[in-house]
């Protein structure tokens, strides 16, 4: 889970990259619930509005984002979702995904698809969700 102390507050136009902290872009994976305080402030103007930054692994949104990519992340405070966008999802569990939002078959049901169309769409309970971020954007690295 990312940080939740107050003692990690967000100087101006800084992103803090959590890199012991992972997300997947496949099937669900379970992370451990281990909190850190291990992230180094990033500064990219270009993303001013964002908060986090985090590593993404897995094939499920390629050719948008794909493994390796660190993501970037803007932390959603609203008190709905804006539907068709990417978002990190945060569950109660534990489990950290990258996936596109949908209306549910329910006002309970939240549809998670992925860009990969080998994946298939699955939907979670909007109770389950701790919380979400905005994918923002990505940086890949190319070469070693």
């Amino acid at each position: 889970m990312l940080k939740e102390s107050t003692d990690a507050t967000v100087p101006h136009n800084r992103i803090r990259y959590w890199v012991d902290v992972d997300a997947t872009a496949g099937g669900i994976t379970l992370f451990d619930d281990q909190v850190t305080t291990k992230y180094i402030d990033l500064d990219i103007p270009e993303f001013r509005d964002c908060t986090d930054a985090v590593n993404l692994y897995g094939d499920s949104m390629l050719p948008l984002y794909k493994s390796g990519q660190i993501i970037i992340l803007k932390e959603w405070m609203e008190s709905f979702i804006d539907y068709g966008n990417v978002y990190l999802v945060i569950t109660k569990r534990g489990n950290r995904m990258v996936k596109y939002l949908r209306k549910g078959s329910d006002a309970q049901h939240v549809l998670c698809v992925s860009e990969n169309k080998d994946f298939d769409p699955f939907e979670i309970e909007k109770e389950d969700i701790l919380r979400l971020y905005l994918v923002k954007g990505g940086i890949s690295k190319n070469t070693l």
